[in-house]
């Protein structure tokens, strides 16, 4: 029901894939800390330099900086100012970046990306703190 993620102390709900922080006034936090108290125990975290894991969800600093490492970050940031004003505030406002989120993929096309060197970046991504 839950997995590790590389995220110090944030876990992932599998049933929808919302990420966790570890705060004890976070009620989905807390349900999680009844589950293993139950007996449960979480899915190991994914390894990022597995090349087939691709992580679902990075935060919006390491898609930034994985961006800045290849080189994109300045062409990202001129088409994210071409987006509506409600998806940049998405972008800008976002506590995770989604590997399925709709500006990811149109980000991609602009950009002349395709699946493998998105997936590539969420993995480089992930490697970050």
């Amino acid at each position: 029901m839950y997995q590790l993620t590389a995220m110090d102390g944030h876990v992932r709900r599998l049933t929808d894939n919302a990420i966790i922080p570890a705060d004890e006034g976070n009620l989905d936090y807390r349900a999680y800390q009844e589950w293993l108290e139950a007996g449960n125990a979480p899915a190991p975290a994914p390894l990022p330099d597995d090349p087939t894991t691709v992580p679902v969800t990075v935060t919006p600093l390491q898609a930034r900086k994985a961006l800045r490492a290849a080189g994109l970050k300045a062409a990202a940031d001129a088409f994210i100012a071409t987006l509506p004003e409600e998806q940049q505030e998405e972008w800008d406002y976002a506590i995770e970046v989604r590997r399925d989120n709709a500006i990811i993929a149109k980000a991609a096309a602009h950009l002349g990306l395709d699946d493998d060197r998105i997936d590539a970046l969420f993995r480089r991504a992930s490697t970050f703190a």
